[in-house]
């Protein structure tokens, strides 16, 4: 099982973002490495320093709900 596996469980199977190429990134100087799957109900990302991972998953309700967070900020 890779890591990548491991980090996202089972539901890696049942996953895009598994399949999904990584892109390289390169912030002030450092690298970075990011894959990511956008669709209509939902979005993943995947985000590496090849230190720490950071991973986020949110449906249609959830990025609704933060937009109108960011939207009464304004």
């Amino acid at each position: 099982m890779s890591r990548q596996q491991d980090y996202l469980g089972s539901d890696c199977q049942n996953s895009s973002l598994c399949y999904s190429p990584w892109h390289v990134l390169t912030i002030a100087g450092r690298k970075w490495i990011a894959k990511s799957v956008f669709s209509e109900h939902q979005y993943e990302i995947l985000f590496s320093n090849f230190t720490n991972v950071w991973y986020e998953h949110l449906e249609s309700c959830d990025i609704e709900q933060r937009s109108k967070v960011w939207t009464d900020m304004i």
